[in-house]
């Protein structure tokens, strides 16, 4: 794989040299038509080439990713790694997620995790118990809808965490 700079550095320059070549065997007005017609051809080819990776996106799968060619077949390389990355990590966190929960649900504590707007995101098997937590109905649920406790409010209010309730 070339960079992609070299590619079009090599192209302009056969390019220059096939237009002087073909006008001074031929004639100038010859090798105008024939940069023309290159440059519209390469256009085409560049035009094909971004309408297979438009089809792609739509339905991005690493299986029917286009091979390219030239400078093509850096980007589409590029791609089919970065795909490849994201997919293993993608199971990495699956795999550490689905860990944390195992763990959790060890415990003995009930664990509530909230998002930034302190609705409920997740609870462990024994909060769910301990507090009648129904994933499907309350997640999303802003805390205080479980623990109408104003102390427990003003300590989410004050956003301090460092202290204890």
């Amino acid at each position: 794989m070339k960079d992609i700079r070299w590619n079009t550095f090599w192209f302009f320059l056969i390019q220059f040299f096939l237009y002087m070549l073909i006008s001074k065997v031929i004639n100038e007005e010859i090798a105008l038509i024939a940069l023309c017609a290159s440059l519209i051809l390469a256009t085409l080819v560049n035009a094909i080439w971004m309408h297979k990776l438009n089809t792609w996106l739509s339905k991005p799968s690493i299986e029917k990713l286009p091979q390219g060619t030239g400078g093509w077949e850096s980007i589409f390389s590029k791609i089919y790694q970065d795909v490849r990355t994201r997919r293993k990590s993608k199971k990495n966190l699956a795999t550490t997620i689905d860990q944390f929960i195992l763990a959790s649900d060890a415990l003995l504590d009930g664990i509530i995790v909230l998002n930034e707007s302190n609705e409920i995101a997740w609870a462990n098997k024994r909060a769910k118990t301990m507090f009648g937590i129904d994933s499907n109905k309350d997640k999303t649920q802003p805390i205080q809808y479980i623990f109408r406790n104003t102390e427990f409010t003003a300590y989410l209010d004050a956003e301090e965490y460092d202290q204890p309730i």
